[in-house]
């Protein structure tokens, strides 16, 4: 089995898991979240300092755990990234992310989201793990499989079943 086909069953599967059980999951996925984070970070730059692929792996390994590591005394900051991710994501995902007004409303949005998400924390974490998972599973299903429709429409698909799914099953806890 090829390393590009389990990473794409890995991100399917915490797609799926983020999109249906965000909330409910939000504490273990914290680790995951700062994970990712801290990885795709160190990915996007490490490779300008180190040439060795192996070695630049092993770094971006290293630093995403330390973020999870320290994930659990991130938790506002990690609901606000996600507030932040989701507002951009969904801006940018009606009006496109190469133009100056896209970037900007993206990061207005975001703003608002990150703002919101402390007074709001369970809608703000429904919405926004709906949409984040939403948007991983979508890229991948349409990687092999033909809509007849935009990817947009799907992502809205799976976003508004997952947080139906995820409000009917967290219940009244908050």
């Amino acid at each position: 089995m090829n390393t590009e086909l389990i990473i794409m069953i890995v991100k399917l599967l915490l797609g799926i898991v983020i999109c249906f059980a965000g909330y409910r999951l939000r504490e273990a996925l914290l680790p995951f979240i700062w994970f990712v984070i801290c990885y795709g970070l160190a990915a996007r730059y490490t490779g300008y300092l180190i040439t060795d692929p192996k070695v630049v792996l092993v770094i971006n390994i290293l630093i995403g755990l330390i973020g999870a590591f320290f994930s659990y005394n991130l938790e506002n900051i990690t609901i606000n990234i996600l507030g932040v991710y989701a507002g951009f994501s969904l801006f940018t995902s009606i009006f496109g992310n190469t133009s100056i007004i896209g970037i900007i409303g993206g990061i207005i949005v975001g703003l608002i989201f990150a703002l919101l998400a402390r007074k709001l924390l369970k809608l703000i974490v429904i919405l926004s793990t709906s949409w984040v998972g939403a948007s991983m599973i979508t890229p991948l299903i349409s990687k092999y499989v033909t809509l007849p429709f935009k990817q947009l429409y799907l992502i809205v698909i799976f976003f508004v079943l997952g947080a139906l799914i995820q409000f009917v099953t967290s219940g009244r806890e908050s």
